[in-house]
């Protein structure tokens, strides 16, 4: 897994969202990944992002598409609807951007 990386953003909303029996295998799982963490170009994107789509776009949404068109990464997510209206964001398998 060494070409897959995450947004910090992303770990921490794992980690809100594990279970007590979850920790060890969850920490050794993100363990495998890059992480990438938000600089002052990532933040500026993301208040862009916050600016022009408001309440449609979650705070830690804005900074995780961010990371991805920072870097030039395609996005993974099951939630496509979330994120498929940002311009260069690339969602994984999507043919829509």
């Amino acid at each position: 897994m060494a070409h897959c990386g995450i947004s910090s953003l992303t770990a921490q909303e794992i980690y809100f969202g594990m279970k007590r029996g979850e920790k060890r295998k969850t920490k050794e799982l993100l363990g495998k990944f890059r992480l990438y963490h938000p600089d002052k170009s990532i933040s500026n994107r993301a208040l862009a992002y916050q600016f022009t789509y408001g309440n449609r776009l979650s705070v830690p949404d804005a900074l995780i598409a961010a990371t991805a068109v920072e870097f030039g990464f395609e996005l993974f997510t099951f939630n496509a609807k979330d994120f498929d209206f940002i311009p260069k964001l690339k969602l994984f398998g999507s043919m829509s951007k």
